[in-house]
């Protein structure tokens, strides 16, 4: 439970949070406007991307890992 206490692991999961509530919210409305499911299937990609790249800085914060040499996954 090492890394659960940790502050920035709990703000990085809410803002996480935020922002793929507000995506999908906004690739909701985006497809009831044009009435097509392509921005919807573009933003859930996206989204998805985001949701498992933070997961694993998280993971990488609790265990104390630093990703090198790989630039999808190293922080900024």
């Amino acid at each position: 439970m090492h890394g659960i206490a940790n502050g920035a692991a709990l703000l990085s999961g809410w803002a996480t949070d935020v922002v793929a509530s507000s995506a999908v919210t906004g690739a909701g409305m985006l497809e009831l406007w044009f009435e097509s499911p392509y921005q919807d299937f573009a933003i859930g990609t996206l989204t998805g991307v985001h949701v498992i790249k933070e997961a694993i800085a998280t993971q990488d914060d609790a265990h104390g890992v630093e990703r090198v040499g790989t630039p999808f996954l190293q922080k900024t």
